[in-house]
């Protein structure tokens, strides 16, 4: 098995009968990364506002786990983090060592454009210089920016 990130959008809740033909309950909010691989290891969690309950982001970052990873690089809802350039890991433990040596300003520039571009989209700023493991520190800042009151808050560094 090895183990990657990825960003994911986020579904929304769909229709789900239950035993009793009569009832029928909503399901929650997730990526579509859940209903592709069981064995997904964490979802980063998903902040919802409080007013309505419905997520701040239309995406989140998910760890993944798996051998077959046709199914996640086959749906175009889900983007590799850092777009291949990190390699697979058999690890957690060695893919966040292989984050920790690997950097932004590593990656040919085209790459290192489209990652940055991709990011900057989601609201995550980067200046091109972090290693990759601070890149997922930020994406991981950004997703808990979302208070108890379901706003964002500004991240000041």
């Amino acid at each position: 098995m090895s183990v990657r990130y990825y960003i994911s959008k986020i579904l929304p809740p769909e229709p789900v009968q239950s035993l009793d033909p009569n009832v029928e309950f909503r399901d929650y909010y997730r990526p579509p990364i859940k209903d592709l691989i069981p064995t997904v290891a964490h979802v980063n969690r998903i902040p919802v506002f409080k007013s309505d309950g419905k997520p701040i982001f239309d995406w989140t970052l998910v760890y993944v786990s798996t051998t077959n990873w046709a199914p996640v690089d086959g749906d175009l809802r889900n983007v590799r983090l850092f777009l291949g350039e990190e390699g697979d890991s058999l690890s957690h433990k060695a893919m966040m060592d292989n984050l920790a040596l690997k950097r932004l300003s590593d990656v040919p520039r085209p790459k290192r454009a489209a990652i940055r571009n991709f990011l900057s989209s989601k609201g995550v700023q980067l200046n091109g210089a972090e290693s990759f493991r601070e890149v997922l520190q930020k994406v991981r800042r950004h997703l808990d920016l979302a208070d108890d009151a379901g706003e964002l808050r500004e991240y000041v560094a």
